[in-house]
């Protein structure tokens, strides 16, 4: 299964004031905790697989919405 995510990364968190000092991935982990996150969850019958960002025209962006999956799923995300 893909999903296919479009303008959906929050662009510009990196120079977003954080929401809490400790938590660097304050706007992307928020986006993933809760909307894509749920939504697999709510899914048991999803084959398994990886997780990956695919593209993103700015490789900050991409990098950091990808580490803050990783630590929201616990897997490895390409």
């Amino acid at each position: 299964m893909v999903v296919i995510e479009t303008n959906s990364c929050p662009s510009g968190q990196k120079s977003m004031p954080l929401l809490h000092e400790a938590n660097e991935a304050n706007g992307y982990r928020v986006l993933i905790e809760k909307t894509f996150k749920p939504l697999v969850d709510s899914r048991p019958d999803l084959p398994a697989g990886g997780l990956a960002v695919i593209y993103d025209k700015n490789d900050m962006e991409a990098s950091g919405y990808a580490a803050s999956m990783a630590d929201v799923f616990k897997e490895e995300v390409c």
